[in-house]
């Protein structure tokens, strides 16, 4: 991340701190769902299946 990017998504809102941060958090969750989605629930909670533990 540098400051470019910053000012990039800085730009991208006019200058507007609260947009901008309000984008990034939306961004955030958006990816957040979508790796919740595709990857299995006992994948994010360190679970394996008995022939895969070590």
């Amino acid at each position: 991340m540098t400051e470019a990017d910053i000012d990039a998504v800085l730009d991208a809102h006019a200058g507007d701190c609260r947009a901008a941060v309000r984008a990034v958090l939306e961004d955030l969750a958006t990816i957040a769902e979508r790796y919740s989605q595709r990857v299995s629930h006992g994948y994010e909670r360190g679970f394996l299946a008995a022939e895969r533990r070590p």
